[in-house]
């Protein structure tokens, strides 16, 4: 499972910095549509449970890789919303895994310590 946190992890930072510097958004949306459908409803999941928490607790700060999750929401729609993904219900089924997470961080009651627990690479 580290594994696999570490590599989306690598990945969307390579996301966020080329959208960052607001180049390559249709190759960052094509890697997207490239992942499997559990990949990109985990990196989904992971960027709803960060924006969540940090709707709720202000003090935890994103690192930089919590930083590249936040990114992949905003691929998911611009891909939708620009017609540029080749896989609309793929983008669909991610969109709602990170809108149930979000609602779910949103809602959830654990301190803030608890969350930053949960993904410790993601909050200093």
């Amino acid at each position: 499972m580290n594994r696999i946190l570490i590599t989306l992890g690598a990945a969307v930072c390579v996301i966020s910095s080329a959208a960052a510097a607001g180049q390559g958004g249709q190759q960052n949306i094509n890697f997207l549509a490239r992942m499997p459908d559990a990949k990109l409803n985990l990196a989904a999941t992971m960027a709803g449970n960060v924006i969540g928490v940090r709707q709720r607790c202000r003090a935890l700060r994103p690192t930089e890789g919590g930083k590249a999750i936040i990114a992949v929401p905003v691929l998911l729609y611009d891909g939708l919303d620009k017609h540029l993904t080749p896989n609309r219900p793929k983008f669909k089924r991610a969109i709602r895994a990170y809108e149930v997470a979000l609602n779910k961080a949103v809602r959830r009651r654990d301190d803030c310590q608890t969350e930053k627990a949960k993904y410790p690479r993601l909050y200093r």
